[in-house]
């Protein structure tokens, strides 16, 4: 795509625009292979000759035009590109010592590697540990010498664009820190796995405060994420969707970890004030299954623990736990009194069971759904004919047996007393 047109009306705003894990993939000397101090007819050149063979393998010739006009267009957005690719030898009027710009492509190579194998997601974290300690090492020391500064003011007056005054190098001096960290910052965010990102970031040599405003800002729209949920959840436990608002909860799980290995609730407010909505979730989940169901449903167990270790306030914890208990508490009421009742009818004591769930059904009865649990289970026994038949059941098999026993006595009566 092309990014003419695109120019930045700031230094600042240049340094965010580029400040990405594509920072050094995106770079536009990189895409086009021209040197750092390559003027507007070798650009010019460059782009007439993008379809022709001679660019990395990688990259696609509308790319190379791309590259080409943002050089072109863009002074700003091509300083920061000149700053993020090699130096090489000093030349074209360059004063800087041979060193410096050694220096500088050395940091700038350590730096690409350490990120091109951070985006590749490179398991091996000894090796990326010693490369980011390298990088942000040789980078620190940079930043600190003013020869870096004193060379972009120099590819400044080269350059000669009425948009690219002498006060940008200050700009790029306060911004700079900023834009190193921010790729980084942002694969630690958008990882499954932040935490080592996150500490590599938080390591960079002097910067713990930049760091963890980056990540706390560039962390925004995944807090956004869960406090989005706990809305939802609040809106289908309000509908009475008791199992779909649960379902609903459990989505902000992955989101949420994540947050809280990368802004730990116990150094961040926003991390903990989302925690704590999704525990409260959690737990009205299971105060409405409670009503709904009774003390027996089977979601419980992926309920209560998760709400516990959610939450961060004493008084959301002790809830918690008073609403764990009570459930508990009466689950296992029902649960020994519908074992006894079985207890019973399996011994053969078919009256004595029915007395018991007489007395648990009036004992019972503030426990949802326990009258009902416990007439599900008296129906069980009857179809295993552990238990005898209803009330009703009952009074037609006597009379059955009566209008019986009356015929057999009048035939008796016939048989034995005739008539006459």
């Amino acid at each position: 795509m092309s990014e003419v047109g695109t120019a930045m009306d700031t230094m600042a705003d240049a340094l965010r625009a580029a400040a990405g894990p594509e920072l050094f993939h995106r770079n536009a000397f990189r895409i086009t292979g021209l040197p750092t101090t390559a003027d507007r007819i070798a650009v010019h050149r460059r782009h007439e000759q993008a379809s022709v063979a001679g660019h990395p393998a990688d990259v696609d010739p509308a790319d190379v035009r791309d590259a080409c006009e943002r050089l072109l267009e863009d002074p700003r957005r091509r300083l920061i590109d000149e700053l993020f690719w090699l130096w090489e030898v000093p030349g074209g009027g360059c004063e800087c010592a041979t060193s410096l710009h050694e220096q500088h492509d050395r940091a700038v190579i350590m730096y690409g590697r350490a990120l091109d194998r951070e985006l590749r997601d490179d398991s091996d974290d000894a090796a990326q540990e010693h490369l980011w300690s390298d990088a942000s090492r040789r980078w620190d020391a940079l930043l600190r010498d003013e020869g870096l500064y004193e060379h972009l003011l120099h590819r400044v007056r080269a350059l000669d664009n009425a948009r690219l005054p002498e006060t940008v190098v200050d700009e790029i001096r306060a911004g700079l820190p900023a834009t190193l960290l921010q790729p980084l910052v942002m694969v630690a965010v958008a990882a499954k796995d932040p935490a080592r990102a996150a500490r590599f970031a938080r390591n960079w040599p002097g910067r713990p405060e930049l760091a963890e405003d980056l990540l706390a800002r560039t962390a925004d729209p995944l807090y956004g994420e869960v406090e989005a949920v706990a809305v939802r959840v609040r809106a289908l436990l309000e509908a009475g969707v008791v199992d779909s608002a649960i379902d609903e909860a459990k989505t902000a799980m992955g989101t949420l970890t994540r947050l809280r290995v990368l802004l730990p609730a116990t150094e961040h407010r926003r991390t903990a004030h989302t925690s704590e909505l999704i525990a409260v979730a959690f737990n009205n989940c299971a105060s409405r299954l409670y009503e709904q169901s009774g003390p027996l449903a089977d979601r419980f167990a992926e309920l209560f623990p998760v709400a516990a270790e959610l939450a961060v306030t004493t008084h959301t914890r002790q809830t918690i736990s008073e609403n764990r208990q009570i459930i508990g508490a009466a689950a296992d009421q029902l649960t020994m009194g519908v074992r006894l009742v079985r207890q019973f009818a399996d011994a053969g004591q078919p009256v004595v069971a029915g007395e018991e769930a007489d007395r648990l059904r009036r004992e019972l009865a503030e426990i949802p759904g326990a009258v009902a649990e416990i007439d599900r289970t008296l129906d069980e026994l009857r179809e295993r004919r552990r238990l005898p038949e209803t009330a009703g059941s009952k009074l037609g098999s006597w009379l059955m047996a009566a209008v019986l026993i009356t015929v057999v006595l009048a035939v008796i009566m016939v048989l034995y007393f005739p008539i006459g």
